[in-house]
């Protein structure tokens, strides 16, 4: 009986802790599967060492002082993986929406205030830190050329937040909705 595919990469990622061993050995037994363990032993490693670092992060922080000196902000770990759907879901937005904000795609000064406001209230920030830290995670770069064959351009295109809903797959009631909620500014 030949070993399915999807059964062999479940098994293999319910490892305790996969290793170079593990695959070798998972390697030996699927040969077959060569390239699709080799890519899940990779993918595995890299968010486990994503959350050793920030891990590091937050063990390495600087206390929070009540002084007026700006604090630098990661919009990358503070709005990424649950964080990013928990935000999306809290303020009826998609998340393709959350991560084009956090990633200074969306031009800042055309986001409305309240939405803004409210994405700031929700992290737990001002608005100041929240404007400071839109464009400038740490993770964008990463992500973006994660399994390319190029480097992506260092800042994609800006676009007005209009603009970015109509491009966007959100039909015209939903768009006008969240301009309701959100405000125009």
């Amino acid at each position: 009986m030949s070993a399915r595919l999807d059964d062999v990469l479940d098994t293999f990622a319910m490892e305790d802790k996969p290793s170079r061993e593990t695959l070798v050995a998972y390697l030996k037994q699927y040969p077959q599967f060569t390239a699709e363990l080799t890519d899940l032993f990779h993918e595995i490693e890299l968010v486990r060492l994503e959350m050793e670092h920030e891990q590091v992060d937050l063990r390495a922080a600087p206390p929070v002082s009540s002084s007026s000196q700006p604090i630098a902000l990661d919009l990358g770990g503070a709005l990424s993986g649950e964080k990013l759907k928990a935000l999306a879901k809290a303020l009826g937005l998609s998340r393709s929406l959350v991560t084009a904000i956090r990633d200074g795609i969306i031009l800042i000064e055309t986001i409305p205030a309240a939405l803004l406001g409210a994405m700031a209230d929700f992290i737990g920030i001002d608005v100041g830190q929240l404007k400071d830290g839109i464009g400038s995670s740490s993770t964008t770069g990463a992500a973006l050329a994660f399994k390319s064959d190029e480097k992506p351009d260092s800042m994609p295109e800006q676009i007005s937040f209009e603009v970015y809903l109509e491009q966007s797959s959100l039909d015209l009631k939903g768009r006008e909705a969240l301009m309701v909620r959100y405000g125009r500014d």
